[in-house]
């Protein structure tokens, strides 16, 4: 297996297995709202191509976008401190990637900013 650093589009490098904890992540957040709609699943496809993320990663993660992930992908505390501000900022764009933001996902994305604002303390 290679080492190569995935890179998410902000230029941050992530190693494989956290570009691959970002995407559960993600996948989390899309479901937020009970759906993913076609443009959101699009968008994890771009993003898979710009992470480098190919076959057996990427199809635990397709199941996903079928049936919600495991709760326990949600848990931003378990991401390392230096990387919570990029899956932040990505949960915005994928909560944004079909236009609009439901309740449930504003109100996900104010949790995940105030967990983030207690752990840069």
């Amino acid at each position: 297996m290679s080492e190569q650093r995935a890179r998410p589009g902000s230029g941050t490098a992530l190693p494989p297995e956290l570009a691959e904890r970002l995407l559960g992540f993600l996948c989390a957040v899309a479901w937020v709202d009970r759906a993913v709609q076609p443009q959101e699943r699009a968008w994890f496809q771009r993003l898979c191509e710009r992470l480098g993320l190919q076959g057996a990663r990427v199809a635990q993660l397709q199941k996903w976008l079928l049936r919600p992930p495991p709760p326990h992908q949600l848990d931003i505390d378990s991401v390392p401190l230096e990387h919570r501000r990029l899956f932040l900022t990505e949960a915005e764009k994928v909560c944004g990637a079909d236009g609009r933001i439901t309740p449930e996902e504003r109100r996900l994305l104010e949790l995940l900013r105030r967990s983030i604002a207690g752990g840069d303390g």
